[in-house]
């Protein structure tokens, strides 16, 4: 047995063979990808989502993720009609019979509407771009615009509202108006025009 500092010396007809650990075997290696791809298969989801996405470019991860978002979305709204609205409104009925819930005079009580977790993407400023482009355009709406982010766009309408109510009472209090902050801004800009045109020259 070798000690600390001793060189291993081969003695007449020996020679020095380095062992190399193949497990697990390449073949067995193939084989455990293809059982996963075949139960990724099963899933709707691809193999490299699952497993083993080191392999993927830019461009193949994109669609990857696409195709991976398309499944969460078809997934989630099975969930939501076979599981989740259904137990919702089972739970309303509870709670009124229970005399917990007060009644709902409303004729559509049963309206609602349920929010998902944010878009799967790998190019948020590139996304962000297309969606806000296609809601100026039209091709979109603020539902969608906000259900991408997993947000509700009525919450966020009114939150951007109370934003601008607040500013205005602000600006009452303080004595300004519109032409004040116009005033303000054409002073920034003129400066750092100047300055920028300096530094130029």
């Amino acid at each position: 047995m070798l000690k600390a500092g001793e060189v291993e010396r081969l003695g007449p007809g020996q020679r020095l063979k380095i062992l190399q650990d193949e497990r697990p075997h390449p073949n067995v290696v193939n084989h455990q990808n293809g059982i996963r791809r075949d139960i990724a298969a099963g899933t709707g989801y691809s193999y490299e989502v699952l497993w083993n996405a080191e392999t993927l470019g830019g461009a193949n991860t994109r669609f990857v993720l696409a195709n991976a978002q398309g499944q969460i979305e078809s997934d989630q709204e099975d969930l939501v009609q076979r599981l989740l609205a259904p137990a919702y409104l089972l739970l309303l009925q509870e709670w009124e019979a229970n005399g917990d819930l007060e009644p709902c005079t409303d004729p559509i009580w049963w309206a609602h509407e349920w929010l998902t977790p944010a878009r799967l993407t790998v190019d948020f400023g590139r996304d962000g771009k297309i969606y806000i482009d296609q809601w100026h355009r039209g091709h979109i709406t603020l539902k969608s615009l906000y259900g991408y982010r997993g947000e509700g766009w009525k919450r966020q309408t009114d939150q951007w509202l109370d934003e601008i109510a607040y500013r205005k009472e602000g600006m009452e209090k303080r004595g300004l108006v519109l032409a004040d902050l116009r005033r303000y801004r054409g002073r920034v800009c003129c400066r750092w025009r100047v300055r920028s045109q300096k530094r130029r020259r």
